[in-house]
């Protein structure tokens, strides 16, 4: 067999050299392959080497983290925490105070100072460049904002601070909620009691209430209840005044709650759970109060009419839903 296939290949010379190319190629491929293996097996072992020293693996995963943070650009003051303390740090790094809590979400564009909490438990007041305005005395305080804050030093002594943090109120409250309608006016609970409003320089806007609901931001309708009944009422300025009476829009007789006014509504109730829904600067009824519920969207202008559109949908007895539609 042999003998014969030696033949044709002295018979064959370009059969030769085609075998003898073949053999070639893949003994240079062969060669190449095992060099490729050695290295990889070589790579896997230095690469698990590095893996197993946990002090290299630290300091990779250390010097990452540090590296994303100093990339970081901060643009005003912002709080870092530690185990032990939060640190007010400027836009350089550098610090400006530490406490034991810093107030975080008080810290902003618009505002400039901030709440603390010392080693004490009490609450203080600082400003963003990390001077201390009122040192912790205070077990409640509401943040800084339009000007003031509301704070309580003791169970029985509630007052408001302008943002010097001088006093600026003397009567006694039972409770008290921060200045709304811009920093003009806040809510306050007397002894007795009953819900007041009183302006900044601390008459007495509105007085007697069961509850007044949330004062909004830009208007001075605001909402409650005065002995039992639903009250729409309008906040004026007076002038040392407490007695003056009131400018009540409209008295409900048949409605025991009333929501806070949303652009021009308010929900109505009745004793017997039935929601309507009213117009907050006439008092005008807009919805019968005889829905199980109400909820509502509100559409911003229409293209070529100053008014929002009220979706309305009022759930009946039966459990459907009424859809009702009103322009603002």
């Amino acid at each position: 067999m042999m003998k014969k296939i030696r033949a044709v290949f002295r018979e064959n010379v370009w059969l030769t050299v085609a075998m003898v190319l073949i053999i070639v190629t893949v003994g240079a491929f062969a060669w190449k392959w095992s060099l490729a293996v050695t290295k990889c097996k070589t790579s896997i072992n230095v690469m698990m080497e590095k893996i197993g020293d946990d002090s290299s693996a630290n300091q990779i995963d250390n010097a990452y983290e540090n590296s994303a943070e100093d990339n970081i650009e901060h643009t005003e003051p912002y709080v870092e925490y530690t185990e032990e303390e939060a640190i007010l740090r400027n836009t350089n790094g550098e610090i400006l105070c530490k406490y034991q809590y810093i107030f975080e979400n008080d810290i902003g564009t618009y505002n400039k100072i901030f709440r603390f909490i010392d080693d004490n438990g009490l609450i203080g007041f600082a400003n963003i460049e990390g001077k201390e305005i009122v040192p912790a005395k205070y077990i409640e305080a509401s943040r800084m904002c339009d000007g003031s804050a509301c704070v309580k030093e003791s169970e029985d002594d509630i007052y408001y601070i302008d943002e010097e943090g001088v006093r600026f109120t003397e009567g006694k409250y039972k409770n008290a909620f921060p200045y709304e309608t811009q920093g003009q006016f806040g809510r306050v609970i007397f002894a007795d009691g009953k819900y007041g409003v009183i302006d900044r320089e601390e008459n007495i806007i509105a007085k007697d209430f069961d509850l007044i609901n949330e004062l909004q931001y830009t208007s001075r309708v605001a909402s409650g209840v005065k002995n039992g009944k639903a009250v729409l009422f309008l906040l004026q300025d007076v002038e040392g005044q407490d007695n003056q009476k009131l400018h009540v829009i409209k008295e409900y007789e048949d409605y025991i709650e009333i929501s806070k006014p949303c652009m021009d509504i308010a929900i109505v109730r009745t004793s017997d759970n039935k929601h309507g829904v009213v117009n907050i600067w006439t008092g005008t009824v807009i919805i019968e109060a005889e829905f199980d519920e109400i909820k509502y969207e509100i559409f911003p202008f229409e293209e070529g009419n100053n008014m929002e559109r009220y979706v309305f949908r009022c759930k009946n007895p039966d459990g459907t839903y009424t859809i009702k539609q009103k322009k603002g």
